[in-house]
């Protein structure tokens, strides 16, 4: 067993916490806001002592019983959940969310000739598999207006409101097509690469979009498993599918997926510019999260391989990204970038598990979403500069600290840390290799410090 396997099964943990805590019931509770936040904050902090200084031992599975235990807990749970979760499979209607949803019709209305990003038609989207009023996004405007932050789930008079705005707003847009209701988020808000992955699928036949991002999971997770050394595999597997709440999500439908497993499949061949800027255009052109990682990234390979390889992987990654959204930048160069950038200026309510939570709790002022923004910046600018001094003995914090400044960001949903565990056991079984060496070593109980022929040494990434 890595050592390294005691902090990502106590940030798994944590991250398990902050997901089954993140429900609309507890916002306006401030200890069950502080217990949201305080699972977060244990997440990146043992993620990051992880990745910032990974001890090299590989040590006896009895050294570590109590880690041994709790791994084997987390994949029992997720095991447990995914039983629980066959009857929901069986469903006609699958989809849990808004985004799931809104990715299927976009897809649908592309084939079908359309611009999704000038009008989604959300609320036919939400409409048709039964989701209805309670999985829409509402924006702090039209009869929402009034509300200063997102309400808790149990306040009746919102759920009431919600009902009958989404009601009426439903019957405008069925009667004019290009209606779009001020009171809801109505635009496809994903880049164009989010459309062209879900493409296949439909035209191939799947029913929805849910196999699709299962499948994306599960590449990922054998791809890590299949390039960690073989004596700790089995904690790998283990660690892999302890990520109960990833992996859980996506019976609902988890467009995360996609560009986590890109981002998974670039570190496992960072080497390789060419292919590695493929991926990481890929990624970047299916969801706007990816964005963060793409100068942590980029920098590595610069600082790595020089500037030829800057200018390779920078150049096709860019190639990528315009390739996949040219057709709707021609069809409607405003609509594209007013959907594409509304997650960023749209009034969307504070909403989150990171700095917000404790604001819409009322432990903290609720500030404007400009500070919140502020905030975010001055946060990436110091996890950037961090990196750059560190990135020679810590190159896998760059599959970390990217995710940092969405703590701070007005909009934190849990799904933007979910994946942390899982990106972190990538960095982690790739930058290290064991030690050739043909005297066997045996590991006893008295060994009190680690020793060379039995270690993993760091590799240049």
């Amino acid at each position: 067993m890595p050592v390294w396997a005691t902090p990502v099964a106590l940030a798994t943990l944590a991250c398990f916490e902050l997901v089954a805590l993140d429900h609309g019931v507890y916002r306006t509770q401030k200890l069950l806001a502080l217990l949201l936040v305080g699972s977060l904050v244990v997440m990146l902090v043992c993620l990051f002592f992880a990745l910032r200084r990974p001890a090299s031992r590989i040590v006896a599975v009895r050294r570590r019983r109590a880690t041994a235990i709790l791994i084997v807990v987390l994949a029992i749970s997720t095991l447990v959940h995914a039983v629980m979760a066959v009857p929901e499979l069986v469903q006609v209607q699958r989809y849990t969310n808004d985004a799931v949803t809104v990715t299927d019709c976009a897809a649908r209305q592309v084939l079908q000739g359309g611009n999704p990003y000038k009008n989604a038609h959300t609320l036919q989207c939400l409409a048709r598999p039964g989701l209805g009023f309670g999985a829409t996004t509402p924006l702090q405007a039209g009869n929402f207006w009034q509300l200063h932050s997102y309400p808790s789930s149990s306040n009746g008079l919102f759920r009431w409101l919600q009902w009958k705005t989404f009601t009426n707003e439903l019957q405008r847009e069925v009667r004019n097509p290009s209606y779009l209701s001020p009171d809801f988020e109505g635009r496809f808000n994903y880049p164009g690469a989010a459309i062209a992955v879900a493409i296949p699928a439909l035209v191939l036949g799947f029913r929805d979009l849910v196999p699709l991002y299962l499948i994306f999971i599960v590449a990922a997770c054998v791809a890590i498993w299949r390039r960690a050394d073989p004596r700790i595999r089995p904690v790998v597997g283990l660690l892999l599918l302890g990520n109960t709440a990833f992996i859980t999500d996506g019976f609902g439908g988890l467009t995360d997926a996609t560009y986590v497993m890109l981002l998974v499949f670039y570190w496992l061949n960072r080497e390789r510019p060419l292919l590695a800027g493929l991926l990481l255009g890929l990624a970047a052109a299916s969801r706007q999260q990816a964005w963060f990682f793409v100068p942590f990234l980029l920098y590595l390979g610069w600082r790595t391989y020089g500037w030829g390889d800057l200018w390779r992987r920078g150049g096709i990654m860019a190639a990528v990204f315009l390739g996949f959204n040219l057709q709707f930048i021609l069809m409607s160069p405003g609509d594209w970038l007013t959907g594409v950038l509304g997650p960023m200026h749209d009034p969307l309510f504070a909403l989150g598990v990171g700095l917000v939570e404790l604001s819409t709790a009322k432990i903290l002022p609720l500030w404007s979403m400009t500070v919140y923004g502020a905030l975010g910046i001055v946060a990436f600018a110091a996890a950037f500069v961090y990196f750059t001094r560190r990135w020679q003995s810590s190159p896998a914090l760059a599959m970390f600290l990217p995710v940092l400044p969405l703590v701070f960001a007005w909009r934190s949903l849990h799904s933007y840390f979910m994946f942390l565990p899982l990106l972190a056991v990538t960095a982690l079984v790739t930058l290290y290799r064991p030690v050739e060496d043909s005297t066997p070593v045996e590991l006893t109980d008295h060994d009190p410090a680690p020793r060379p022929r039995s270690a993993f040494r760091v590799v240049a990434p």
